[in-house]
């Protein structure tokens, strides 16, 4: 049988898990495992298959082992609030507030918190707002970077060791465009927690963009180890990584495991054009020596009117000068051809533009709101608008964070774009958010533009 997809592959185990196939979910699993021994997806999986079968430890090492890798994993938060309830009350409330603050407008979480608030306090809480963290996590995906630091410095000088909200602020600091504060922060989650994902992307998409490659390739390899399919990387800096979602087909159990491709990081490395340094970085004065390959045979050559080459030592001195263009002549004929690198061909996804592969990841992925954010965005970039704002218009309804990321957007390509059906799908998110008095305010205006 053909190979199938690594997202559909771990659908199928979770599957198998809901309607009760434990061993074929088992062997998904161990079968993947010798792929990906270290997809965190795996372990949530495993925390799943062993609170299926009642083995309740289990499922709580696989799940705090989730947590470690990645704060924000809120189905990881909301598996251990239930495991530990009976035991730590508190600690299982600390683990809803942080799923609640992760999927902001799930009613059902904020019944279970307003449960164990009662068990704590002996009453029910009068409302469950929102919160200072939740509100900071919004400012972060709405892009008001400058806002949400203020709110995350203040939450973290009241509770320092909250790793999620330190991945929050070095998010924020890395669009702000400073990167080393950034990088010191992820540093020092990594010395503390050595596997952390989100660190992980940060800090070897700084070292990348920052024209250190050899210090960015280990990071990133280890990040793409826990996230094949690069999906976290994407949600959380999207084409600012170099990390590009992956479609990864796998075989099946049974089938011939065939060798793993080639690292994406290494090739990168090697043949990526790197962004010049930003102001911090180091001075290129100060990086380490790197040994020159062999120069190489171009790929094209192209006779210049303006630079003629110097005549070689054994040419004979009394020949008299060319004109131009006998020496354009001369050059095209004496020139050898060259032959294409066929031994290093291009990758086809190092061919593909953003905007392909935003598309193709779509359409593997048509119910991912993060992949069809990106492709909206990828189409808003390009000024399609029909596209942009179909797709914009589709996220409605994925949920409140959803609408709050499309109105962002949209808020900011419509300060820089007039187009009537951008303002008036600007018109109805507010709309759908329940933000009425602007709502108006934006119909007003397209309506007084239409007189």
């Amino acid at each position: 049988m053909a190979p199938i997809s690594l997202s559909t592959y771990l659908a199928q185990a979770r599957s198998d898990i809901q309607n009760g196939n434990l061993e074929e979910a088992r062997e998904i699993i161990e079968h993947l495992a010798t792929l990906y021994p270290q997809h965190l997806k795996l372990h949530v999986l495993r925390g799943e298959l062993a609170l299926a079968q009642e083995d309740f430890t289990a499922a709580t090492e696989h799940y705090e082992r989730v947590v470690d890798l990645d704060p924000e994993n809120a189905t990881a938060h909301l598996a251990l609030a239930s495991l530990i309830e009976e035991d730590d009350v508190l600690a299982a409330i600390g683990h809803l507030e942080r799923a609640r603050e992760l999927d902001i407008g799930n009613q059902e979480i904020s019944r279970n918190l307003a449960r164990l608030y009662t068990l704590r306090d002996g009453e029910e809480p009068k409302e469950m707002g929102l919160t200072k963290a939740m509100f900071a996590r919004m400012l972060v995906e709405g892009r008001e970077y400058a806002r949400a630091e203020e709110e995350l410095r203040t939450l973290l000088a009241q509770d320092p060791e909250r790793t999620d909200l330190q991945i929050l602020l070095a998010r924020a600091l890395f669009f702000l465009g400073r990167s080393w504060e950034a990088a010191s922060i992820c540093e020092k989650i990594l010395a503390a927690l050595p596997n952390s994902l989100p660190a992980l992307i940060i800090l070897g998409s700084i070292h990348y963009k920052n024209g250190l490659p050899k210090e960015a390739q280990p990071l990133l390899e280890q990040a793409r180890s826990l996230d094949p399919e690069n999906k976290r990387a994407q949600e959380l800096l999207g084409y600012e990584t170099p990390l590009a979602l992956e479609e990864i087909m796998t075989p099946l159990v049974g089938e011939e495991i065939l060798p793993p491709p080639p690292p994406v990081i290494e090739e990168l490395a090697e043949e990526a054009p790197l962004p010049p340094a930003m102001e911090e970085a180091t001075p290129l004065a100060e990086s380490p020596e790197v040994t020159p390959e062999p120069a190489r045979p171009v790929e094209e050559y192209i006779p210049s009117e303006e630079k003629v080459a110097e005549p070689s030592p054994e040419e004979p001195m009394a020949k008299p000068p060319l004109t131009e263009e006998e020496v354009g002549e001369e050059m095209a004929v004496s020139q050898p051809p060259v032959e294409p690198l066929a031994e290093e061909p291009l990758e086809a996804e190092q061919l593909k533009t953003p905007l392909e592969q935003a598309l193709e990841f779509f359409n593997a992925h048509p119910d991912d709101p993060q992949a069809r954010l990106n492709l909206a965005r990828v189409y808003a970039q390009h000024e399609n608008w029909v596209e942009a704002i179909g797709h914009y218009r589709a996220l409605f309804d994925a949920g409140p964070h959803a609408v709050f990321q499309v109105i962002s957007d949209l808020e900011q390509l419509a300060a820089k774009s007039e187009a009537t059906q951008l303002q008036q799908l600007l018109g109805d998110a507010y709309l759908v958010a329940g933000r009425v008095p602007e709502a108006l305010a934006q119909y007003q205006k397209l309506l007084a533009k239409s007189k």
